[in-house]
């Protein structure tokens, strides 16, 4: 089974190389993505099944490549995106990270949020506020709450918090190694 997560579509070439300096560089990215449809294509067809993290790739896969369309499948924990939110509805200042706190990087990530990211924030925008949201927060995750920073922990939904954000952050900065 072959899991694909980032279905990329045949483009023209994009005719910007930029500086001088940056012709190689700008060259090889170009020469990359016109090797990737044919290489995604190719691997398609050497899988019983294809794992599509979303309708939408399943159905570039199926425009790309018809004969491994009958072989794929779509994760069932892809996400359904949303509609658009409201901007009218964002609160002034408001930023909002959700995380469940099993996940060590989130853990690190609202601690990392709360006690370097804000404090600068808050020095350029001091009427900033920060909601942290998520599943299973542990004591040193509650522990953050201040006048700027409210922790909510197992909200039984979230949407209402994200329509209210101004900015939606993710500052996760290291990954979980399985294995």
């Amino acid at each position: 089974m072959l899991s694909e997560h980032e279905v990329l579509r045949p483009r023209p070439v994009d005719w910007r190389p930029g500086d001088p300096g940056d012709w190689a560089g700008w060259a090889f990215g170009e020469l990359d993505w016109r090797k990737r449809p044919p290489f995604q294509r190719g691997a398609w067809r050497r899988f019983d099944r294809v794992l599509a993290f979303g309708r939408r790739d399943a159905a570039a896969i199926a425009e790309l490549a018809p004969e491994a369309a009958a072989r794929v499948r779509v994760s069932p924990f892809g996400l359904a995106l949303p509609p658009a939110a409201d901007p009218g509805q964002g609160q002034a200042g408001s930023l909002l990270f959700v995380g469940n706190f099993t996940h060590q990087p989130n853990h690190d990530a609202a601690i990392w949020l709360a006690r370097e990211i804000m404090p600068a924030v808050l020095a350029r925008q001091p009427q900033a506020r920060l909601r942290i949201v998520g599943a299973n927060a542990p004591a040193e995750i509650l522990a953050l709450a201040d006048a700027a920073i409210e922790v909510i922990a197992d909200a039984p939904d979230v949407e209402p918090l994200m329509q209210a954000a101004t900015v939606v952050v993710a500052p996760v900065r290291t990954v979980a190694v399985c294995g």
